[in-house]
């Protein structure tokens, strides 16, 4: 109980960052990859009518200026509480504590735009009428320090405001849809897609940089009348994953 309690704080002191504890391999995944940010240039006719572009947020449009908060950070603090705890605790124990902090962390740390490009690319897209928003693990109750992170950084998505209170399992603001790392993302996307029928979104543009999203997202919306794209994002670099529709 004491190691517990003195990792505790160790990880109180220190913060965290987000990581999704059931990341799946991406070997096996068929892909046509792109050198570093030349990606968005590879998308061809993003203007199409009909077309939704959905954007991961954390490691992929924005991530922290420094290593606090940084994927390797939380991944060390979780290793270091998992390594000094009693086995009887479960993962999922450990995590919520590192995950309460990290949500702590976001109030305080600069963030940085993953690709400087992105901004214009994203703002083009607008003007040319195509939806663009965000599907985050994050929570809803980091809305308002999401949101001001991203106006600070001058990204500004599209879409109305839905709430739970609505009638939707999710919390959406801004153009951002918080799912938290609990929900599936393909799950929410569907929902999302049959909650804006009458948007006529006929392609789905994916871009993420965890594979079990992806495959998620890929499993779930494919088996929808719409054309899927799927985008696994990591170090700078783009893949797109060659994924057959199920439906």
């Amino acid at each position: 109980m004491r190691n517990f309690i003195y990792c505790v704080a160790a990880v109180l002191v220190l913060g965290s960052a987000h990581i999704h504890a059931q990341e799946l391999p991406s070997q096996d995944l068929p892909k046509q990859s792109f050198p570093k940010i030349e990606w968005l240039a590879q998308i061809h006719d993003p203007d199409r009518a009909g077309t939704l572009f959905v954007f991961d947020l954390d490691e992929t449009v924005m991530k922290p200026a420094g290593y606090i908060g940084s994927d390797p950070w939380y991944k060390k603090y979780f290793q270091t509480l998992r390594a000094r705890t009693d086995a009887s605790v479960p993962d999922q124990a450990i995590h919520e504590i590192v995950m309460r902090i990290w949500n702590q962390v976001q109030q305080t740390i600069p963030m940085q735009l993953m690709d400087a490009s992105a901004l214009e690319w994203i703002e083009a897209r607008k003007q040319a009428g195509v939806t663009v928003i965000a599907l985050t693990a994050r929570r809803p109750e980091i809305a308002a320090v999401t949101l001001k992170q991203l106006k600070t950084l001058g990204v500004v998505f599209s879409g109305a405001d839905q709430k739970p209170t609505d009638g939707f399992s999710y919390h959406m603001e801004e153009g951002v849809i918080f799912a938290s790392e609990h929900q599936s993302k393909g799950t929410i996307l569907v929902e999302y897609l049959n909650k804006t029928r009458d948007r006529n979104f006929g392609r789905v543009i994916f871009v993420d940089n965890f594979s079990a999203n992806l495959r998620s997202v890929h499993e779930e919306v494919s088996k929808l009348a719409v054309e899927l794209e799927l985008y696994d994002y990591k170090d700078y670099s783009c893949n797109r994953l060659l994924l057959k529709s199920t439906n």
